[in-house]
């Protein structure tokens, strides 16, 4: 599809897995495609309990998370930044077929506004990271005057 779309900048993606295993992939697109696409990851989280609603794994959540900004880290090549969880835990999320009720739960903080174990894991990856966040900017500000440029359709 992106072949046929041969104007796009950037693309944004939504993923609930490994990333290691999504900038694998995205090498190979780009290389059959003979060009660069740096990819935002949109949204790249786990929930803090069970699909039930009822077990927490906020250590999990936390863990998944260092591991996700890892990953982002050490695919400067590939991506560009990341998205990670809600702010806020949503008590009235509508349980999903994949997620339950932990689609509640995709927040860094709970309902009432207290910090889960991932807000330390998200403010000390990014505090400890700054040459990377400063070399991200300077890759994206390039792009972001050349879509800020280009006529909507063509």
């Amino acid at each position: 599809m992106i072949r046929n779309v041969p104007n796009i900048k950037m693309v944004g993606l939504n993923t609930h897995r490994s990333l290691k295993e999504v900038f694998s992939d995205w090498r190979a697109i780009e290389k059959k495609l003979g060009r660069k696409i740096p990819l935002w990851i949109s949204e790249a989280s786990i929930p803090s309990t069970d699909n039930s609603g009822k077990i927490n794994r906020d250590s999990l959540q936390a863990a998944f998370t260092a591991q996700c900004l890892e990953d982002i880290k050490n695919a400067s090549d590939v991506c560009l930044g990341v998205t990670v969880h809600s702010f806020k835990d949503n008590p009235n999320a509508t349980p999903t077929e994949k997620f339950g009720y932990a689609e509640r739960h995709f927040g860094a903080f709970t309902y009432d506004g207290k910090e889960k174990p991932v807000v330390n894991v998200i403010r000390n990856g990014w505090a400890a990271d700054t040459q990377t966040i400063a070399a991200r900017q300077a890759t994206i500000a390039p792009l972001i005057k050349q879509i800020n440029q280009a006529p909507l359709l063509q």
